[in-house]
Order: structure tokens, then sequence, then C-alpha cells
């Protein structure tokens, strides 16, 4: 009960010794504010270190394979080997106590990076071939879209799940979801993004990792019957270190093993590293927990001696109260009520200044750092406190008030008059005093609330809350990507047929040409003893024809006058025209020689085009020389040309996909340099044998160019094919991120809303047959309709600097 006199008493003795009260009261204030700062900065360091946990499964381990260090069966060391996919199953199947066994890949090797393409940037990354469950280990959250689900195993399907700064250096400002990156030439379609949980860093940074599926990754890039890794996470109460070493023995007798060798695998074990930090942290709070409670108690005994002071001091007081008929329990009430009140006001204003101080510090350091993050306390330890505080303050009332009574008066005075008197005084003060009184103990509860209330919602954990999602109506493409370019169906190179110097070019790339135009003139360049010997040739048929014609000459006569028969010269006549015929050809091939064109013949000089088309490229120039082709020389080209009227997509498309690729498949082409503009082409050719390409086995594909009339494009534009495998238009579909599928991919479900219920049964698990994917949104075929509500992704928590919130 409330008694308003013992109130105003307590008041006025604390008024009275004003210097004698602070102190006292600072003495138990800076045992609690020390109790709160340490317990507080105490969870800031192991929020800042244990928080490099977050996320990570702290029973899990991870195990490898290394070269073994022992012979053993006909095997020498030095051996290496590795997991391959039957130890998968054999592991679920055979060593207890395993809650997630995650197979894994990376490509390069440990911290291998990759060069990953979108359009033209290009940036190197960390690629991994991971399951669904490898996200129960890994430190990181889903931002956008999806993670990796079991149907992509199953269907083996190119997509991945990026990280922020895979996010930030490849796409900058432009949407990610549903884009394809390239990695070592193959396509992978974005399903999802992380972001990192956890401060810490275990391997590569969670942040610059690109997830594919398992089993695409073992087909794309050549590493079929290959696991690099094991992620272990063991069943809650199970030792996570016997779980490593059943593995390693099961491992050890699979792969022909020493089972003493054990520097045949690595592993690492976070649960040991876990486990020690979480005792150093004990101890810390432990330390703190002792240190600020025998604070408390020394400000209690402080509290103790001033009370056995002021009881000496107030003798004739306590004379008085026992002369107009105070009882000893009266009296031991008083002091017992000065104590708590000394204790309980220097209490709540130290648990008030320590929680001021930490929270500026958490408001100064904002997100936190390595060292230190969101110190603080919850409303345990404000508890645990003022409990202490109030025995400690019985304590300290009860043992000094116990010699109060039997203190008598050292004198005799009326005890009406005193009475009369202090009665008086006390309505005299409680009249100037009230109103400030009352405001000050509502002002003071008030805070004391707000305090408690505020400890309240920092650690009091709110119920996940989650988005609701609808099915909705759209246009499922299932389709594959191929990257390749834009090139003419026939390209012509036209090469000269003799050794020369350019003297004219008629054509310049861009140019239309018909079948027989010229292109260019060659200026023929003559081989100096070719040039000798048709010279030394001409002289001699020259004189030949000399000699021919002087017989001719000289016998002709005879002939006239019949010194000789006719028959004799006509042999002279004969000789005389083979002379000269031989001058002929021996002039027209020093001309050829020469000039590289005769009399008589048409020229080899002009180059001219062979077919009709548009002039590409024209590498040579006037004054060039160029080489004739031969059966040991390809020649110099004079200019490329090509029908840009019949164009093809020639690409690649690597071995996972081109098993489910057909001829005469729609496609459809996208060219990087021109933007918002899409081809129609069909696929027309499937390479029968793939080529290796950076580890991933590639097979040629072409696609004729369906272009609208007066439409054209260059040759050599870079391109990317969307191949439609299956297409549905209009169905009701939802987003694939909110349906889980089951280990063996043949049901799925979903989470509807139960208007019943709440919490966890706020959510009812639906089985829903599902349809066509294009990876991002899934056909549903039944068990929902349009205006069913489903479980979205779980809201994020939102941050506030400065307030009675959560943080």
């Amino acid at each position: 009960m409330f008694d308003r006199d013992r109130w105003n008493e307590v008041l006025m003795t604390l008024r009275r010794n004003k210097l004698r009260s602070f102190l006292t009261m600072l003495g138990v204030a800076w045992g609690i504010f020390m109790l709160v700062v340490m317990l507080g900065m105490g969870n800031g360091l192991k929020n800042a270190v244990l928080g490099g946990f977050d996320g990570f499964a702290t029973n899990c381990a991870f195990i490898w394979t290394m070269p073994t260090t022992k012979p053993y069966q006909g095997f020498q060391r030095g051996r290496r080997f590795l997991f391959d996919n039957e130890d998968i199953q054999l592991i679920r199947d055979r060593v207890p106590g395993i809650e997630v066994c995650s197979p894994q890949l990376q490509l390069g090797g440990w911290q291998g990076g990759n060069n990953v393409n979108y359009k033209n940037k290009t940036a190197a990354f960390s690629i991994y071939g991971a399951e669904p469950e490898v996200l129960q280990v890994e430190a990181v959250s889903i931002v956008q879209g999806r993670f990796l689900n079991q149907q992509d195993l199953n269907d083996e399907r190119k997509v991945c799940v990026i990280g922020k700064q895979a996010v930030d250096l490849l796409f900058e400002k432009e949407e990610p979801i549903g884009k394809y990156i390239r990695i070592n030439g193959v396509y992978f379609m974005v399903v999802g993004t992380t972001q990192k949980k956890s401060s810490a860093q275990m391997g590569d940074n969670a942040e610059a990792k690109i997830y594919v599926p398992f089993t695409t990754f073992q087909k794309a890039f050549n590493s079929l019957n290959q696991v690099h890794w094991f992620s272990i996470i063991a069943e809650p109460g199970v030792e996570v270190s016997r779980v490593e070493k059943d593995i390693k023995a099961l491992m050890a007798r699979k792969h022909k093993v020493d089972p003493t060798d054990e520097s045949a695998f690595g592993s690492f074990n976070l649960q040991e590293i876990y486990t020690m930090m979480s005792m150093l942290f004990i101890a810390i709070s432990a330390i703190s927990w002792i240190v600020g409670i025998f604070s408390l108690i020394a400000g209690a005994i402080g509290i103790g001696n001033i009370m056995l002071v002021s009881i000496k001091e107030r003798t004739k007081e306590i004379g008085i109260r026992r002369s107009i008929g105070a009882t000893p329990r009266n009296i031991t009430g008083q002091i017992v009520h000065e104590a708590l009140t000394l204790i309980l006001i220097a209490g709540y204003f130290g648990l008030l200044a320590g929680v001021g101080v930490l929270e500026a510090v958490r408001v100064a350091i904002g997100e936190g750092s390595d060292f230190l993050k969101n110190p603080g306390v919850d409303i345990s330890v404000a508890i645990i406190a003022f409990i202490v505080l109030i025995v400690s303050g019985l304590v300290a009332g009860l043992l000094p008030a116990r010699r109060a009574p039997g203190h008598k008066s050292g004198g005799r005075i009326k005890s009406r008059v005193r009475a009369r008197d202090l009665a008086t005084q006390r309505n005299q003060k409680r009249k100037m005093k009230r109103i400030l009184k009352y405001l000050l103990l509502i002002g003071l509860g008030a805070l004391f609330i707000w305090t408690m209330v505020f400890l309240y919602q920092k650690s009091a954990s709110k119920p996940d809350e989650f988005a609701t999602e609808k099915a909705k109506k759209n246009n499922v493409v299932k389709k594959t990507v191929a990257n390749g370019s834009i090139v003419p169906r026939k390209e012509i190179l036209i090469k000269p047929v003799v050794s020369g110097i350019i003297r004219e070019l008629y054509v310049e790339a861009g140019d239309q040409v018909q079948k027989g135009d010229p292109l260019a003139k060659i200026q023929i360049v003559p081989d100096m003893m070719q040039l000798s010997s048709a010279e030394q040739r001409v002289n001699g048929a020259g004189i030949g024809v000399q000699n021919a014609q002087l017989n001719y000459d000289r016998n002709k006569p005879l002939a006239d006058k019949g010194v000789i028969s006719a028959a004799e010269m006509q042999g002279f006549d004969m000789a005389l025209k083979n002379a000269k015929q031989e001058l002929s050809a021996a002039e027209e091939a020093l001309k050829v020689v020469r000039d590289g064109i005769s009399n008589k013949s048409a020229g080899n000089t002009v180059v001219r085009s062979t077919i009709d088309g548009m002039i590409l490229d024209v590498p040579v120039k006037e004054g060039n020389s160029v080489i004739e082709r031969n059966n040991f020389n390809e020649g110099t080209t004079i200019a490329a040309i090509a029908d840009m009227g019949d164009l093809i997509f020639q690409g690649k498309v690597d071995e996972s996909e081109v098993g489910k690729v057909k001829l005469l498949m729609p496609v459809v082409l996208t060219i990087g340099a021109i933007e918002n503009a899409k081809w129609d082409a069909e696929l027309e050719y499937i390479a029968p044998k793939g080529v290796e390409d950076n580890g991933a086995i590639q097979f040629e594909i072409r696609a004729a160019v369906k272009l609208k009339e007066g439409e054209t494009l260059r040759s050599g534009y870079s391109a990317n094919a969307d191949i439609v495998l299956d297409r549905k238009d209009s169905v009701l579909t939802v987003p694939e991120s909110i349906v889980t599928f089951n280990t063996k991919g043949d049901s799925a479900f979903v989470h509807v809303k139960n208007a019943e219920g709440k919490g966890d049964e706020a959510w009812k698990k639906t089985y829903i047959k599902t349809g066509l994917s294009d990876g991002i949104n899934l056909e549903v075929l039944s068990g929902i309709d349009a205006s069913t509500e489903l479980k979205g992704a779980k809201k994020e928590e939102e941050k506030v600097e400065v307030s009675m919130g959560s943080d």
C-alpha cells in the first residue's frame, strides 16, 4: 500500500544529506553500469566473431581427397584419386547420423577463377557444381529469384545462381533474372542471386560464387563421374567428427587406401572451431557477471554502512517516533525503504546509462565490424540485475535497521506538541512541492517502463513473415542458347592467277558487283630469268627468219627458170613460214612474260568477279604485291564477295544440350550490337561430331536467317540463338521459387494460405501437378487456381537506426 508520509520522509532524508546520498548511489550505479557495458560489449564481440558463422551449418565438415602417402594393395604412394558418383549414395546409405551429404564440383579446382561473359562484359568468378542442399551449408541468402532445385538436377538444366559481385560487375543496373551468361563457352540462364550472410570468409568469396546444377556441371564441363569434395551436416545431437571419421574409413575401403593413411583425405571441421569460440565467449560472459555482481555487492555494502551512520545521526528522531507509538517493525521498514530507494534509483540510472552507452556505440559503428557488432543486452540482464539490487537493498537495510529500534530518546519532549509541529511542517512542504513530486515520479516511472519495453523488444524474436503469391497466366518458353555469328551462306575469296603488283582497284567494300565485273588490274613483275630466256628466243627466231628468207630469195629465181623442182621450192617456202611463226610465238611469249597479256588472247592481269554479290572486304591496296594461287601457295586475296541476301547463323551448343535440339526447330536470334531487335531463323544443320573447347564438348550448328523484304545485316555480327525446345502460351503458372520438389523429382508442392491457422500452421502443404517450365515460371496443371494465396519469399526485417523496435 502506498504510504505518502513514508515517501516524504525518505525524500527528506535524501535531501538532507545530498552529497552523501549522491556518492552512495554513484557506487551502485557504477556497478550496474559496468555490468551492463561489459555484458553488452561482450555480446558485441560475440556477435562479430560468431557472426562469422551466420548461415553456416555449425555442425558440418568438408571432406576431399589428397595424394596417398602409403602404398597399399599394389598401389604406389603418391597416387591421386577422386570421389565418384557412386560414393554419393554409398555415404548416404552406409554412414549413420548424416542429415545432409552434398557433393560439390569446382571449375578449375580450388580457388580457380573462370571468365564469365555477359554481352561485352567479362569478369572472373568461382564456378561450383552443387545440389540444392548446399544452401544449408553455405552462408548465403537468396536476394532475387530462387536457388537450385531437384528438378534442375533431374533435367540437367542450364541454369545458375550468381553472387552479388557477379551482379554488380556483369549487369550493373540491369535486371539479371532470366538473362544468360556464358561460362567457358556454355550459356546458363540466371534464375537467382545471392548475397553473403556472414562477415567471415571461409574459402572463396561467397559473393563471387556462381552455382550451377551438379549434374549439368558434370556434362557441360566434361567432369563426368567426378566429385571434388563433400559437404556434410550431422544430425542434431551427433558429433560431426564421428561422422567424418566414418566417411573416411568407408572411402578408404572403397578406393583402396591404407586405413592408417591419414593424409589421403583432407577435411575441415567447422563444429570444432565454433565450439571453441562459443566456450571462449561463455567464459567472457561469466567473468562479466562475476565482476558486475561483485561491483553491485560492493555498492550495497556502501549503502549499508551509510545506513548505519544515518541511524546514529537520527537517534533522537527514532526515539521520538518510538515515544509516539511507532513499532520496531515500522522503524525497520522505514530504514529498509530508504535503502531500497537508494539502491533501486541508483541501479536504474546505472542501467539507463549503460544501455545509452551501448546504443550510442551501436549507432556509431553502424553495421558493425569484424570485431564489434550490435553491442547490447536483453531484458533478462535487467531483470537479474534488479533482483540482485533488491536482495542487496534488503540486506543493506535490514542489517543496520536491527539496531535502530533499541535506541531511546535523549530527553523528555511532549509528544503531542512535537507531532503537531512536524505535521505542520509536512503540510507546508507538501503543498509547495506536491505537483513537482508527482511529475517527477510519473517521469521516472515512464522512463523505467520505456527502458524495460526497449530491452524486451530488443530481446524478443519476431515471427517470420512471408510475402504472398498467386498463380498467373503466362507464356512458358523452354529454350536453350547457342553463341555464334551471322555469316553469309557462301563467301567467295577472289585470288589472282598471276603474281604482280596491284595497278588499279575498281571496287571497295560494300559495292554490289555482277559476275564478270572487273575488280582489280595487276601489273606483272617479270622474272628476270624468264624475261632473258624469252628475249633470247625472240632473237633466235629472228635469226631463223633471216636465214629462211635468204634461202627463199636465193632459190626463187631458180625455181622460176625451172632449174629446181617445184617440190624443192615448196620446202624453202615452208621453212620461211615456220621461221616467221616461231618469231611471232617468241614475241607473244615475251609480251606475256613482260606484260602478262598477249595481242592474240585475253589477259589475266584483270581480276574479275566470279559471282553476283556484295564486296565484303578488299584486303589489298593499290601498289600491294600479290601472289598467284597454285598448288604450293594459297595466293593473295583480292576481295571477298558474298550474297548478303542469304545469311546463316553459325554457332555452337554443348553436349548437354545437343541431344535436345532437332532440325527445323525455330530459332530466335539476338545481336549484341543491335538493341531491341530479334530475327527468326530455322535450324538446318547439327554437326555429327563434337570438338573440345575449354574443357567442354561443343557441336556446330547452322540456322537459316529469315530476313524481311529490304532488310539487311552485316556479316560477322556476334549473335545469340534462342533455340525453342517447347512452348505453351497463356497457361497458369507460379514462380518456381515457391515450389518444392521431392528428391526424386516426381512430385511438387506449394504452401497455401490457411485462414484458420497461425504461425507455422498459417500455411498448408498442397501438392500440385506441374507441366512445362522455363526455369523461372512453372506451369500448373492442377492443385491450385488463380485465386489461391501461396507462400512466397520471407520478408526481410526493416533496419532502423534508433527506435524501440528490434534491430
